[in-house]
């Protein structure tokens, strides 16, 4: 986890000019927002299996669509980083909402790996 959120912060300085995480300034925070919804937009643009009128062979569609996903997740790091989650931060949120799954769908204990 440690090596996402670094090279991340290292990405947006280049992308930005900005510092990860920011000084407080929200607009930084809020700015990510539009951009992690892009990223939704893209992978849906991508794999287009959800339309029935549009399915198409899965193995053309993987590429695009991993790449899309990929950039997805990558987002959802900067929000974290950007609303000032710090590492350890996300994987109390992690392990506690593992926990909440856990409950909510009557898994086992143990069944769900926590993240150190």
């Amino acid at each position: 986890m440690r090596t996402l959120i670094n090279n991340q912060i290292t990405i947006e300085h280049y992308i930005d000019k900005s510092d990860l995480p920011d000084d407080g300034n929200i607009y930084n925070a809020v700015s990510q927002i539009p951009h992690f919804i892009s990223e939704v937009g893209e992978f849906l643009q991508a794999d287009t299996r959800w339309k029935q009128s549009e399915c198409k062979d899965v193995n053309l569609l993987k590429g695009a669509a991993m790449e899309e996903l990929i950039d997805v997740f990558i987002m959802s790091i900067n929000l974290m980083i950007s609303y000032g989650m710090s590492e350890d931060m996300i994987v109390a949120a992690y392990n506690h909402k593992l926990g909440v799954l856990e409950k909510r769908h009557k898994i086992p204990k143990g069944e769900l790996e926590v993240m150190l």
